[in-house]
């Protein structure tokens, strides 16, 4: 073999080593694909980035006004000693008594008119604290001179309607009672007893005239005596 024979053949020999080279490296700037991984498929990986998901508004919303549960509140009827005029608590510091013959003073008056006579109940607080009558009629009971009963009816049906009043020390309420100047009189009436509580030790009082005097009258018209709730006076 010439000498440029065997310099081909080593040229050819070195070729074949270099393309042998080249074919079983990767090429640059490629990645080797992951393991198991189907033509065509992606794979997903769960990464924690060391933060917890916040909960939604509807888990961390604390309960709002309409789903709190309330307290129940007690509820009673005005016009009962428990309450004042306008259906507050009448207990506590500062709250009304109840008005009674123990602190009120009274006294009767006599006004005539025409065809009628109208005796006015007057009540006063005499003592140092706020008391209360208690909506109802006054209770009324006329007598003889000998502290009987006289033949009478007693009619709950003159106005005002009873209400409840809260009376100062010194304050006075007013109560009217009347009947028929007409024939036939039952009895003639020296006292008028009246009570403002059921039960109540009732207020004896002496018939006067307008001008402070005392004075007895004839219970005329059939007995038939009509009675008006308390006022302020």
């Amino acid at each position: 073999m010439s000498l440029r024979g065997a310099k081909r053949l080593a040229g050819v020999a070195a070729l074949a080593v270099a393309l042998s080279a080249c074919g079983g490296a990767p090429q640059a700037g490629t990645s080797p694909a992951p393991p198991n991984l189907p033509p065509g498929g992606s794979t997903s990986s769960s990464t924690s980035s060391g933060t917890s998901e916040e909960p939604t508004s509807s888990e961390s919303e604390e309960p709002t006004g309409s789903s709190a549960v309330s307290e129940p509140t007690e509820t009673r009827e005005a016009g009962h000693p428990d309450f004042d005029n306008d259906g507050t608590s009448g207990t506590g510091d500062g709250a009304a008594t109840t008005c009674s013959s123990q602190n009120l003073s009274g006294s009767f008056t006599l006004q005539e008119g025409a065809g009628s006579t109208s005796g006015w109940i007057h009540v006063s607080n005499k003592s140092a604290e706020t008391c209360t009558l208690w909506g109802d009629y006054p209770g009324v009971t006329m007598t003889n001179r000998d502290a009987e009963p006289s033949e009478a009816q007693y009619y709950n049906n003159l106005a005002p309607t009873p209400a409840n009043i809260n009376l100062l020390p010194g304050e006075t309420a007013a109560a009217e009672v009347r009947w028929s100047n007409s024939e036939p009189c039952t009895s003639i009436v020296w006292e008028v007893n009246v009570t403002v509580l059921p039960e109540d030790a009732p207020l004896a009082l002496e018939p006067k005239k307008q001008d402070g005097g005392p004075t007895t009258f004839g219970l005329c018209g059939g007995g038939a005596v009509h009675v008006g709730g308390f006022q302020r006076a």
